[in-house]
């Protein structure tokens, strides 16, 4: 009994952790990086799409919920949009990870600029669509799509390390 009492503390802990980690990055993301180009650095994406990869689907729909739901309160989003949206990038990139080697840097390279289209499509569907597709794709997703794919590799090597890191201990 006292290993099951250890065992859930130790996972609760762990969540908590994570929280708090998300929590910050969404933080981060929100109020401390700029704009560029009419977008935003996506690091929940990001860490969504690589630790999918590198660890297990569970651990990147944990981020994705975490993530999701703290973007949506934050940003005034309809609640859930974000979440909903990861959690779908998170399967994508775990049916990619059973199709292609998921440990290397341009599968992850490769999902980021498939998948940032789909995340800013199911979000701005919740917000009530727009009126010229076309031009919120310009103005909007080549933008997200260049600066998260240039911010995905650094993104991608630290948190590879980081599992890595883990493992060992």
């Amino acid at each position: 009994m006292d290993y099951r009492r250890r065992r859930l503390s130790e996972r609760l802990r762990g969540q908590l952790w994570l929280a708090l980690i998300v929590g910050l990055t969404v933080i981060i993301q929100t109020t401390l990086l700029p704009t560029i180009f009419n977008a935003h650095l996506n690091l929940v994406l990001l860490a969504v799409v690589c630790w999918t990869l590198l660890a297990d689907a569970a651990k990147g729909a944990a981020i994705a919920m975490y993530g999701g739901l703290l973007i949506d309160v934050v940003g005034y989003s309809p609640f859930g949009s974000h979440a909903l949206a990861l959690l779908l990038v998170t399967w994508v990139c775990s049916l990619a990870a059973e199709r292609f080697p998921p440990d290397t840097w341009p599968t992850s390279l490769l999902l980021t600029i498939g998948l940032t289209p789909l995340y800013h499509l199911v979000t701005q569907v919740f917000r009530g669509g727009t009126d010229d597709w076309l031009s919120w794709a310009i103005v909007v997703l080549v933008p997200a799509m260049i600066i998260n794919a240039i911010a995905v590799l650094p993104t991608f090597l630290v948190l590879q390390w980081w599992n890595e890191r883990k493992i060992r201990h």
